[in-house]
């Protein structure tokens, strides 16, 4: 406006307008007027922003009830997510009110959207869809978003098909052609000098393998074989199946063993999750994770409700963040649900703030401030234990 004003003083000056006329003072006039109402309007927008976390404009944080991020007891609000914004509004000295708004981040997100908070924290991930709505500060956590399943869920039947599934089939073809090659030769070493083994191929074969068997299992010495090749073919048998009974108690035994403990794992990896029913919670992101194994996604209210559905068998699975997960279950001290080994994948969590909030450059800068004194550090400590290390990512 300001240059507009300008080029219509230059231009008169010029003689290109020889007379100011009444059109053109009245053009001038509705020019400089505008001009005054759009520097007014600037004026207050800067005034308002620099007045967000005064006592007449607190901010309005929106928290996500969710597990060492957001924590409400006794009617106190206390969390990772929390702490750390208390944090900074008390070096800045902002006024603030935090509003509880259940677990339904999507809904979180929307009231954010359409500006009925300044601020919103907990859980938060970063998504291509919500990134057009709102802006996203630096995130503070690595979220593992991983599977909370029964361990008493997994049937007999599941438990035996993970069982032979893992015994090494190699292992077990070597056994087999064995088996084949060592009756083989005995029959064709035996079959003309032998009246106890049968003249017939098929008969002979199957009467050679039993006697192998038989040496194989007790070392028993029931057929005499009358030929050299045949005595040196089970004597050499006998070194063999020593030899393999020892590496089977030792080694293989133990192997079994673990095979055993870990097929009572209904999942081993998020291939063996497609067509099973898998709970999240609505509103959250983990919803494009089950579909894309070709899961049935079945939304919960909240994580209580997941967790229920899981004890009663009405779904297979919850996926959720691994810390969340393994909170809830330790806290509940649900001895029968364990967390999965796997993970769908790892996500960034941060603040979401509405679009061009004067605020978030201000936090980001104190995030780092606290990254720098040890302070997030501690925080993470607290809420995190062992896990406080997915801060420093």
């Amino acid at each position: 406006m300001f240059l507009l004003v300008l080029n219509l003083i230059e231009m008169h000056q010029e003689k290109k307008l020889l007379v100011i006329n009444g059109s053109s003072k009245k053009l001038i006039l509705l020019v400089i007027m505008l001009w005054g109402f759009f520097c007014l309007l600037d004026t207050r927008n800067a005034y308002a922003a620099a007045q967000l976390g005064s006592a007449q404009r607190p901010i309005r944080v929106a928290a996500v009830n969710e597990a060492p991020f957001v924590i409400s007891k006794d009617q106190l609000l206390t969390g990772l997510a929390v702490d750390i914004f208390k944090f900074v509004a008390e070096a800045k000295h902002w006024h603030y009110k935090i509003t509880l708004v259940g677990e339904d981040i999507d809904a979180a997100i929307d009231a954010l959207a359409a500006k009925k908070f300044d601020l919103l924290i907990g859980p938060v991930s970063v998504t291509s869809e919500r990134i057009v709505r709102v802006d996203y500060g630096r995130p503070f956590f690595l979220s593992e978003v991983r599977l909370a399943f029964n361990t008493h869920s997994v049937s007999a039947l599941e438990t035996l098909y993970h069982l032979f599934k893992t015994i090494p089939l190699l292992i077990v073809g070597l056994i087999i052609l064995g088996f084949f090659l060592i009756s083989n030769f005995i029959w064709f070493a035996e079959k003309s000098t032998n009246e106890e083994m049968p003249k017939g191929y098929f008969k002979g074969t199957f009467f050679s393998l039993w006697v192998f068997i038989s040496h194989f299992l007790k070392g028993g010495m029931f057929f005499r074989p009358t030929t050299t090749a045949a005595r040196v073919a089970i004597t050499f048998w006998f070194i063999v199946a020593l030899s393999f009974y020892l590496i089977v108690t030792s080694t293989y035994t133990a192997y079994m063993t673990a095979k055993i403990v870990s097929a009572s794992e209904p999942v081993h990896d998020v291939s063996d999750l497609r067509g099973k029913k898998l709970a999240y919670v609505k509103g959250e992101m983990y919803i494009k994770y089950i579909k894309a194994i070709n899961a049935e996604p079945v939304p919960q209210v909240d994580l209580v409700a997941a967790i229920d559905a899981l004890q009663n068998q009405e779904v297979f699975g919850i996926v959720e963040d691994s810390l969340v997960l393994s909170m809830v279950i330790d806290a509940s001290n649900f001895k029968d649900l364990t967390v999965s080994s796997f993970k769908f994948s790892s996500d960034e969590l941060a603040f979401a703030y509405t679009q061009n909030s004067p605020i978030r450059n201000i936090i980001d800068q104190m995030i780092v401030i606290m990254q720098d004194t040890g302070e997030m550090e501690t925080l993470c400590k607290l809420y995190l234990g062992n896990k406080y290390k997915n801060c420093e990512f």
